[in-house]
């Protein structure tokens, strides 16, 4: 009995593959070629020879699965350890959420506003009726005072400490 060699074509029916795939097959995982085709004539591909290659490739598919479930095990236990320590971190007062740095950073924004708003009024009294320098003298003064005052006071994070406590106690009750 003559040995049967599958065109291209043929080989796609057989393994119900489509003809891309058997081109992607060939091109990179090395699919076995018994003779290349030219000048019109199809490749023509040794049935045992598909086979065991076939056999092989689903092999090291499996494998390839296994690798990439330990290694998503092995990512997510990183991922979990990370969140573990972020949530340590802030309990420990090391770091904060965003929203609450943002609020304070507006806090101190407003504060350091209003100082500065507040400099022509404090200044106005005294330079009353004064020459150039004796006013460039005085508004620098209360301005260097009204920074000072800012620089001095305690940021505005008492009310963030207490929001939070609260949602760590409410991530608490929910897990």
């Amino acid at each position: 009995m003559e040995e049967y060699y599958p065109s291209r074509t043929e080989l796609a029916q057989l393994f119900d593959w489509t003809l891309p795939t058997v081109d992607y097959n060939i091109r990179h995982h090395g699919l076995p070629i018994y003779k290349k085709g030219s000048r019109g004539k199809p490749h023509q591909f040794r049935l045992p020879d598909v086979i065991a290659w076939y056999a092989q490739h689903i092999a090291k598919q499996s494998v390839t699965t296994e690798g990439t479930a330990q290694e998503l095990r092995r990512r997510k236990l990183a991922a979990d350890t990370a969140s573990a320590e972020l949530d340590l971190a802030v309990k420990r007062g090391e770091l904060g959420y965003i929203a609450d740095i943002e609020r304070a950073q507006i806090s101190e924004a407003i504060e350091i506003k209003h100082a500065v708003m507040a400099v022509p009024a404090r200044a106005a009294p005294l330079v009353d009726g004064a020459d150039a320098a004796t006013i460039r003298i005085e508004f620098e003064r209360a301005l260097n005072e009204a920074l000072s005052e800012i620089a001095v006071a305690e940021p505005a994070l008492d009310g963030i400490e207490k929001d939070i406590q609260s949602q760590e106690k409410g991530a608490k009750a929910a897990a």
